[in-house]
C-alpha cells in the first residue's frame, strides 16, 4: 500500500484568496466621536469668584477689530486739516486725475473729459494725480496755480498742494 504524498507548496494562484499567514492585520475601528448634546441646564449660577458675563443686547454693535481701532487712534492723533480751500480744474483735453484732501478721501477721482470744469472745496493738504498735465489748468480760491514743473514725468503729474501755496 501507498502513502499518497504530501501536497506540494506553491504560490497560490492570481485571484484566489490568501492564506490565513497572508491576510492583512484587522483595522480597529474608529474612535467614537464626542457626546453632542448640551449639557443640561442648571440654575446654579455663575462659580464661586468668578465675574458673570455681561448681558449684551442682541442689536449691540458687534466689538471692532483692533486693526480698526489702533486706525482711528492713529486718525484721531493726527493733526487737524489745514484751510479749506476751493478747487477748479477746467479739461482742455481728457485727463485721468486724482484728488486725495488732507483726511486721505477722494475728491476727485476719474477722467476729465475735454470741456469739462469740476469745482469742489476740500481741506488742505491735497494730493493730486494727474494722467495728462498738459490738458487741465487748475484754480485755487480763484487764482490760477501752475503745477509744479518738478512734479512731472512725462506728461504725468504727481504733487502736493499745502497752506501757503
Amino acid at each position: 500500500d501507498t502513502e499518497p504524498a504530501p501536497a506540494a507548496e506553491t504560490d497560490p494562484a492570481p485571484g484566489s484568496q490568501p492564506t490565513p499567514a497572508e491576510e492583512p492585520a484587522p483595522v480597529s475601528p474608529p474612535p467614537p466621536l464626542p457626546d453632542t448634546d448640551p449639557a443640561p441646564a442648571t440654575a446654579t449660577g455663575p462659580a464661586p469668584g468668578s465675574q458673570p458675563e455681561p448681558i449684551v443686547p442682541a442689536d449691540a454693535p458687534a466689538p471692532q477689530p483692533a486693526a480698526i481701532a489702533a486706525l482711528q487712534a492713529q486718525r484721531a492723533a493726527d493733526p487737524p486739516p489745514g484751510p479749506t480751500v476751493s478747487v477748479t480744474i477746467s479739461f482742455d483735453q481728457d485727463c485721468w486725475t486724482e484728488v486725495t484732501d488732507a483726511r486721505g478721501e477722494r475728491v476727485f477721482y476719474g477722467l476729465g473729459s475735454a470741456g469739462a470744469v469740476s469745482r469742489f472745496d476740500a481741506p488742505l493738504p491735497l494730493s493730486f494725480f494727474l494722467g495728462n498735465a498738459d490738458g487741465v489748468r487748475l484754480q485755487l480760491n480763484g487764482r490760477p496755480y501752475a503745477v509744479p514743473a518738478g512734479s512731472r514725468q512725462g506728461n504725468l503729474a504727481r504733487f502736493m498742494i499745502a497752506e501757503g501755496f
